[in-house]
């Protein structure tokens, strides 16, 4: 998860405006709360993420929500990572918060969060 998170790696970044892939067999999502929706795309790059990772900017970023069951093009998933980048821990239960953010999870992959907040 380490090298997959902190290493350069092949990525997909979902933007405002589309699908964009850096390198060959991605193995790395990055999207914001805005292009969720994208993730039920049947893009072929998507079959060898093993990471999402989901930048929650501010506070009505929080009512994102990802239906596992849309994510079926991803078929190397591993872990989705929420990156929370403002003080998401100032409000109580955070773990449960994130946790509610994921419908349909019974396909064994590992919900992550991470507070990454800029000085």
């Amino acid at each position: 998860l380490r090298a997959l998170y902190e290493q350069l790696q092949p990525s997909v970044y979902l933007t405002d405006e589309g699908i964009k892939t850096y390198g060959d067999a991605p193995t790395n999502l990055y999207a914001n709360p805005q292009s969720l929706p994208l993730l039920g795309s049947k893009h072929p790059a998507f079959s060898s993420v093993e990471l999402i990772v989901i930048r929650v900017s501010k506070p009505t970023d929080e009512v994102a929500k990802i239906d596992m069951k849309t994510l079926a093009a991803f078929t190397s998933l591993r872990y989705i990572l929420f990156l929370y980048e403002y003080d998401a821990k100032a409000a109580p239960g955070l773990a449960e918060r994130t946790a509610a953010k994921l419908s349909n999870a019974d396909n064994g992959v590992e919900l992550l969060y991470l507070l990454s907040i800029p000085q």
